[in-house]
């Protein structure tokens, strides 16, 4: 029996999540896409961890062997690896932690014909170090042994992995005259294995999960999965998925709880996460509806949450190994290359070279995470520490034996540094990966040459040693790139700049790049990076870092900054981003513009000019395909009646109002008056320079410059700033 204060606390948590019970009694209904159907070494799938887009884990239930499958997402098994320690009594779900070891559970109702006491109180949860790199296809297990502390208990069908915990999920039988199929009970145990001790499962709340439903099974839950950022938690049963957002950490049901009934039965029985709104679903082929092998389902939950801005659709997990000789190279100091070596040296004073080839990342992707996997080859503590780089090449080439073949590559402009703790032999966790080399991989996926599929290298250099394993020793054990990403939104904006507009041939004029040379980064102008670091806009990005040696495309007009807004107030913006201006109008990204994840939504659009008057579009602009297009050249824009917002340049032709120079004299808004013509006289006279004062952008400041903003003296726009 639960004791007083465990059912006192249900109380109080079933009273506080009661309102969420409307949103179970008229559930939604919802369809996963079929993907694949599992072989039939998978015929009775009860458990799935996911390797990404492209394969998973699996188990059997009960009575199938102690066997975990890898498979790819055609149902193929390609890999099997016995458990020589366990017996499968009822397996019924698995999960992983972050190091990517996999936990079994051992946890089904069958358990009790086995135990001793012919009782529910002996479970086991198998521990399989991170079966991605090694190549062992029989292992002796870590064991979690520990039982329920209540009788009330006898089946547990889902688990999932938080902060060093493994998280139990109950499946309660409905009996005699309940009208609904019960509650689902939240317990955990340390995820640590105690060998010849037992742990007590620790209570940590409950929920009514099926109330006015049929006295049937269908609402059970059968597996469970969090998502790798920690925001969701999903639950599967044979004829409903629960969605579980906005919760407390290490207490999950106290969330908003969104039910949802597949539109067919099936004997769902597991479910984990590819990122962090996809899901993979299982069922077994003892299906209650025409009986066939089982299959492997996918269901984006973008559409089912809530999520401010949207969320990641298009989140995307790319993965490779340097698991060919060429893919891996040590350089002496002496400049002698070797490859098809046993082992690989990190260290020693030596150069490391890595190559991961068929890199799935497309062309501009928002890079969110990244980062190598080793495996320990030899224990070693001394202290070691590393500068990583890439290969700026966006399709780096094979290692060779030539000499300074690592040394004689280009390196990206950005690293990272590794001081790398205490290696253990065989061990694949934390401690053997590098850190975050997202900023590298940034830098050659923004370039426009990348392609998917292209190779990335890198260059090791530092003090100290690690020895890890190569490909020579074992494939699935050779250094694997893992970069997480997703595709940023698409801006198609495009507008004209009064001053270099020329209507007789319906373009800008490029003088400042093409004939002046003094964009930033170019001969004339010695200043690098985008204009919008300094003040009024004191935006800092790194965009122009990517022109550092003026090799800007020949139709480039100017940089620009581009701001997106959920209300007209500057308070309201998420996203800023530098941008080229092209002669026909068009805006053209340099890195994907920066949200936490790809986001979708509807948004105002505002493009500053560091002498032009701010535009933003009339009304808000809908995202939610991925692509945010708006057009200022062929209507007017956000403004007031007195005061146009843009200036017609010829009939049915708007573009922005040149003159406003010192934009850090405008309060609230964007002017042309006085202080932009002090501008325009200190700087008259210069020629070949880039000067907020150059009003026709033709890289001189003259008279020119000084009739332009005569024309515009006085105007004046709302948009806020």
């Amino acid at each position: 029996m639960l004791n007083l204060k465990h059912v006192m606390a249900s109380l109080c948590l079933l009273t506080t999540i009661s309102f969420f019970f409307s949103y179970q009694i008229a559930a939604q209904q919802i369809t996963p896409r079929y993907i694949a159907e599992l072989s039939t070494v998978m015929r009775e799938s009860s458990g799935i961890v996911t390797t990404g887009a492209g394969g998973f884990w699996t188990i059997n239930d009960g009575t199938n062997g102690p066997n975990l499958h890898a498979s790819d997402t055609t149902g193929n098994v390609y890999r099997t690896i016995t458990l020589l320690n366990a017996f499968n009594y009822d397996w019924e779900d698995m999960t992983a932690d972050p190091d990517g070891n996999i936990y079994i559970a051992d946890t089904g109702d069958r358990n009790a014909r086995y135990s001793p006491s012919l009782a529910y109180d002996d479970l086991s949860i198998y521990i399989v170090a991170n079966p991605d790199y090694h190549c062992d296809n029989e292992v002796v297990a870590e064991v979690i042994n520990f039982r329920f502390p209540t009788s009330d208990v006898d089946n547990a069908e889902g688990i999932f992995y938080h902060d060093n915990y493994i998280y139990i999920i109950t499946k309660s039988d409905a009996t005699g005259s309940e009208s609904y199929a019960g509650q689902a009970l939240l317990y955990r145990v340390p995820a640590v294995a105690n060998p010849q001790q037992q742990y007590v499962a620790e209570y940590i709340t409950e929920m009514d999960i099926s109330p006015n439903g049929v006295s049937k099974d269908y609402y059970q839950v059968s597996s469970a999965a969090l998502s790798p950022d920690g925001k969701l938690l999903v639950m599967v049963g044979e004829t409903r998925l629960w969605i579980i957002q906005d919760f407390t950490e290490g207490i999950f049901f106290d969330g908003e709880v969104k039910t949802f009934d597949f539109s067919r039965r099936l004997q769902r029985e597991s479910v984990d996460f590819i990122g962090n709104r996809e899901i993979y679903i299982t069922d077994e082929d003892e299906q209650v509806q025409s009986p066939t092998d089982g299959t492997l389902a996918y269901l984006d939950l973008c559409p089912y949450t809530d999520e401010e801005n949207g969320c990641s659709q298009n989140f995307g997990i790319a993965r490779s190994q340097a698991d060919i000789y060429y893919n891996s190279a040590v350089e002496s100091s002496s400049g002698q290359v070797t490859t098809q070596n046993s082992t690989l040296f990190i260290g020693n004073n030596q150069k490391t070279g890595l190559r991961f080839d068929d890199v799935n990342i497309p062309q501009g992707a928002k890079i969110t995470g990244a980062y190598i996997q080793f495996r320990a080859y030899s224990s070693s503590s001394t202290s070691s520490n590393m500068k990583i780089y890439g290969d700026a090449s966006t399709n780096a080439s094979t290692f060779s034996t030539s000499y300074k073949n690592i040394s004689n590559r280009t390196k990206t402009r950005h690293s990272a540094n590794w001081q790398i703790g205490a290696w253990t032999s065989e061990q694949a966790r934390n401690v053997q990966r590098t850190p975050d080399l997202r900023e590298i991989i940034q830098e050659v996926v923004s370039n426009s040459s990348w392609n998917n599929y292209n190779a990335l290298g890198f260059i090791f250099e530092g003090t100290g040693s690690r020895i890890a394993y190569s490909e020579s020793a074992c494939n699935q054990a050779a250094p694997e790139l893992i970069v997480e990403y997703y595709v940023p939104l698409e801006l198609d904006i495009r507008l004209w700049l009064e001053g270099t507009y020329d209507k007789q041939i319906n373009k800008m004029k490029t003088d400042l790049g093409a004939s002046r040379k003094v964009l930033p980064g170019q001969s004339n102008n010695t200043t690098v990076g985008q204009p919008y670091s300094k003040n009024p806009w004191s935006y800092n990005g790194d965009e122009g870092a990517y022109y550092a040696d003026g090799n800007y495309p020949s139709d480039v007009v100017d940089w620009v900054l581009v701001s997106l807004r959920k209300t007209p107030q500057v308070s309201s913006t998420v996203a800023r981003t530098a941008m080229l201006l092209r002669a026909d109008g068009t805006i053209k990204s340099v890195t994907p513009i920066e949200f936490s994840e790809r986001t979708t939504g509807n948004f105002y659009v505002v493009v500053e000019h560091r002498n032009h008057v701010g535009v933003m579009s009339m009304n808000t602009i809908n995202a939610g395909s991925g692509r945010l297009s708006y057009d200022f050249r062929n209507k007017n824009s956000y403004g007031s009646p007195a005061q146009p917002a843009q200036k017609l340049l010829e009939t049915g032709v708007w573009g922005m109002y040149a003159g406003d120079g010192d934009q850090k004299s405008d309060i609230g808004g964007y002017d042309v008056n006085g202080s932009d013509k002090i501008i325009f006289q200190i700087d008259n006279g210069d020629f070949y320079i880039y000067s907020s004062a150059d009003f026709d952008m033709d890289g001189d400041v003259s008279g020119g410059d000084k009739a332009v903003w005569a024309r515009n003296n006085g105007i004046y726009s709302v948009v806020p700033r």
